[in-house]
């Protein structure tokens, strides 16, 4: 579990592996932990897991809807065009009932409108000044912070 993320991994905790989404949005800052919080989905809920982010293709998507094993496919939005994203809605029209997918975003990339309409969304929260003071044990704390809140 992320400090600072209690109300998140309540949430994704209440899901059941009835209730999992099939497609999820998890919407965090670069460096809030998004790639953690994928590994504990997946962990949670017993799905291999994929970064599908370099492999999307008319084939390998038609792969995934015909596979049988429980599987959680990640792809990293900033990373992905509009036409990787269509090729993508094949995943959202004929979903296999085996497959998980997360979509990793930031406030600057999200998915498509026929994308975003058919996800569930988790917003993961930025981290406040007094957290990552306590996460910090060193005597530069002030230069740390200042390069923690750079862009």
């Amino acid at each position: 579990m992320i400090k600072g993320q209690e109300e998140l991994f309540t949430k994704i905790d209440s899901f059941t592996n009835e209730t999992l989404p099939h497609s999820i949005l998890l919407i965090g800052e670069v460096g809030s932990g998004k790639d953690e919080v994928c590994r504990y989905i997946a962990d949670k809920f017993d799905l291999d897991l994929f970064d599908l982010t370099e492999s999307i293709s008319n084939e390998f998507i038609d792969q995934i809807n015909q596979m049988q094993t429980r599987s959680l496919y990640v792809v990293d939005m900033q990373k992905i065009t509009i036409k990787d994203q269509n090729v993508m809605l094949k995943l959202y029209e004929e979903p296999s009932l085996s497959t998980y997918l997360i979509l990793k975003g930031t406030t600057d990339y999200g998915p498509i409108d026929t994308i975003l309409s058919r996800s569930y969304i988790l917003k993961m929260k930025n981290f406040s000044k007094d957290l990552l003071e306590s996460l910090i044990e060193s005597d530069n704390k002030d230069y740390v912070l200042k390069i923690c809140s750079t862009p």
